[in-house]
């Protein structure tokens, strides 16, 4: 067998219940490296939907679960993507 890893993108993992212990209206990878969320500031972040968020929160990241957006509109929050 042959794995070509090569192509394998790197991502950091943050749950939305981390995101709401944090207590801002506006996260963004740099505030999360910041705070200790992550461990690179140059790695892409991927925002998951584990957990509950009940304030409105503007959450820019390089990607998310379709149930991390679900939970961050119902909460009147805004899943933004950076590129």
């Amino acid at each position: 067998g042959f794995s070509n890893y090569g192509f394998r993108k790197e991502v950091q993992i943050v749950n939305l219940e981390r995101i709401a212990t944090l207590g801002l209206e506006s996260i963004n990878p740099k505030v999360l490296f910041e705070k200790g969320v992550v461990k690179h500031a140059n790695i892409a972040v991927k925002i998951l939907g584990n957990g509950d968020i009940n304030k409105p929160v503007e959450v820019t990241a390089h990607m998310f679960s379709k149930s991390a957006i679900e939970k961050l509109e119902k909460a009147g929050g805004k899943a933004i993507y950076q590129c």
